[in-house]
């Protein structure tokens, strides 16, 4: 598994199929993540909470909740 943060001035997610945007994002953070049939939910609960709990920005940190 493997996890991928990048900070975008905006983001899409496009159908290949029918060019359709599912959906889309200004200024924000782009989280990219790879799942194999290999691995384990806990993993994947793991990397989601890693990401929630990333500090990308000096200053008071946010909480999210998942």
């Amino acid at each position: 598994m493997r996890l991928v943060l990048q900070r975008v001035e905006s983001a899409c997610v496009e159908v290949v199929e029918s060019g359709e945007i599912s959906g889309k994002i200004g200024r924000g953070i782009l989280c990219l993540m790879g799942i194999s049939t290999k691995d384990r939910w806990e993993d994947a609960d793991y990397c989601i909470r890693k990401c929630l709990k990333a500090r990308l920005w000096e200053g008071t940190p946010v909480s999210y909740t998942p």
